[in-house]
């Protein structure tokens, strides 16, 4: 029979795996989801697809999943099969091999991130947060084999820039332990699983209390190997996103070294909104609270980012490789809002992610039977309460996202499909409004933008960012050759253009909750008036 422990893990992830794949079921993928399958799908080789990374701005080991995922099927449905098999197995590592208490555990089921900013949302940063809780889990102590710790942050480090910065931090906060004597070993702080052995009878031989508080000689001799792997490992996922010459990526927009407070305050928002994720308007549910205008609560949030920090800092201060990494962790996660990339809840959500593995860390214990009381881990209490919290506003997401639609896209490209309008000639603009339609329709459409037939958006600067409608009509009747066109636009046409072209409305599908994902399809009648 199993123990007590591990049917409490299993029967909490099965009900996570349940409720998960409800929301699963129920949401739209919209075109940044979308977006992903379609460069695996539609890539035209290895190459192809590992270059993707200088125009997407992330590693390319999502890509390289989801490729695999193709040669079964086109459907995109496999990406949330896949994605949701990733959070119950993310959520059972958490469950079965993480020190928290059982009503902290139990309050993962409903978190923010894991249940609907990462679990349900099909994105990579998922697999990053996987990898990274791996890498707790095999967080070597002293003579313990590093291979498997760093293997999983060099994973960590394929998935997302923000996974990166988090494994560099564990990775530094583990060497620093290594090479630095910190008076008692990890051993010797931790309840021992075996008796100690007795002290030698001739006091000359007895370890001095300076040999005594570094680890072995070959604990540091076996950590260079994997050590260097690491760096290797860093330099070719940071080479395998750098931005491309012409790319026009948001996130490759320059950078901002000079000091500029108020991009300082919104940094402060998104730390502490990140640990404390609340319930905002439907409307804004995608919609960072330190992207939108300054109001009381932005400057409340600003204000309290500091004093968060600080009591984070002294909950785990008893535990060097625990402040060590939060503290690296945190600085880097925030240095690169602020120089970089402010970012959505998706991207500061690693700030939270950096806290939790921190507390685990700090536990006074790694048992996985570990009963402690919910305040008797380092950061127990304040985790409990940031766990609360995310809990209230995981549960109104995914509710939301499951009453409403998340995107139109789905439900545009079936009333294409139920016309048996799928084969006619489709062209999309903006062209990230063709991705949901060429993904659900499995096919390519024309993205009068880049001048090209295809499904994914290829983010270079050689796509007219300026062109109007007008413009766009014009290129795809010369594109499609006079031939009668389905028009898929996120906004609607005015009333003189529908018109001058003679078009026919198909239908606008309105209600999405993320921004720009209502869809308007129209048909263009052929150069001759031809139905």
């Amino acid at each position: 029979m199993l123990a007590r422990p591990s049917r409490f893990s299993f029967a909490l992830t099965a009900v996570f795996l349940a409720v998960s794949g409800w929301l699963a079921w129920h949401h739209e993928l919209w075109r940044d989801e979308m977006q992903a399958w379609l460069i695996a799908r539609d890539s035209s080789d290895w190459s192809t697809l590992a270059g993707a990374g200088h125009y997407e701005g992330t590693p390319p080991l999502w890509h390289f999943l989801l490729r695999l995922l193709t040669f079964i099927t086109h459907r995109p449905a496999a990406m949330q099969v896949f994605q949701w098999l990733l959070a119950g197995l993310t959520f059972f590592v958490l469950c079965r091999f993480s020190p928290f208490s059982r009503a902290q555990k139990t309050l993962l089921l409903g978190n923010y991130y894991f249940l609907f900013e990462y679990g349900t949302v099909t994105r990579q940063y998922l697999l990053g947060t996987l990898c990274l809780c791996l890498a707790c889990l095999c967080f070597p102590r002293e003579t313990k084999n590093p291979w498997p710790f760093v293997l999983a942050l060099a994973g960590a480090a394929f998935t997302s820039t923000y996974a990166l910065i988090v494994a560099s931090a564990l990775g530094f906060a583990w060497w620093t332990t290594l090479l630095i004597p910190i008076g008692k070993s990890a051993s010797q702080t931790e309840t021992p699983s075996v008796p100690a052995s007795p002290a030698p009878a001739d006091p000359a031989t007895a370890p001095s209390a300076q040999s005594a508080a570094r680890p072995p000689r070959s604990a540091l001799t076996r950590s260079w190997g994997p050590a260097a792997f690491f760096i290797l490992a860093l330099a070719v996922a940071v080479g395998s996103m750098l931005p491309a010459p012409d790319t026009f990526y948001a996130p490759a927009d320059g950078w901002h070294f000079h000091w500029d407070a108020e991009r300082t305050a919104r940094v402060a928002v998104a730390f502490t909104s990140s640990q404390l994720p609340l319930p905002r308007p439907p409307g804004y549910l995608w919609i960072p609270p330190w992207l939108t205008d300054f109001s009381w609560g932005q400057d409340l949030a600003a204000l309290g980012a500091v004093p968060l920090f600080l009591l984070s800092v002294f909950l785990l201060r008893r535990s060097r490789p625990a402040v060590v990494f939060y503290l690296v962790a945190s600085v880097g996660l925030c240095l690169f809002l602020q120089v970089k990339y402010l970012g959505y809840v998706r991207h500061a959500g690693f700030l939270f992610i950096t806290f939790l593995l921190a507390c685990w860390l700090a536990a006074p214990t790694f048992r996985p039977d570990s009963r402690a009381r919910i305040g008797a881990a380092p950061g127990g209490w304040l985790l409990t309460l940031l766990l609360l919290v995310q809990a209230v506003t995981g549960v109104w997401a995914a509710q939301l996202d499951g009453r409403r639609l998340f995107s139109c896209g789905e439900e545009a490209a079936r009333a294409i499909a139920d016309r048996h309008l799928e084969k006619a000639f489709i062209a999309a603009w903006p062209d990230a409004s063709g991705s949901v339609i060429a993904g659900y329709l499995d096919r390519s459409v024309y993205l009068p933008q880049s001048a090209r037939l295809g499904s994914f958006v290829h983010w270079d600067r050689s796509r007219n960012e300026q062109m109007t409608d007008a413009e766009a009509l014009q290129a795809t009747r010369t594109a499609g050759k006079g031939a009668p066109t389905l028009v898929v636009l996120d906004h609607e046409l005015g009333d003189e253009v529908i018109r001058r072209w003679g078009m026919i409305v198909l239908g606008p599908f309105r209600g999405s909750l993320v921004p720009f994902e209502d869809y308007f399809v129209y048909f263009l009648p052929g150069a001759n008036g031809v139905p």
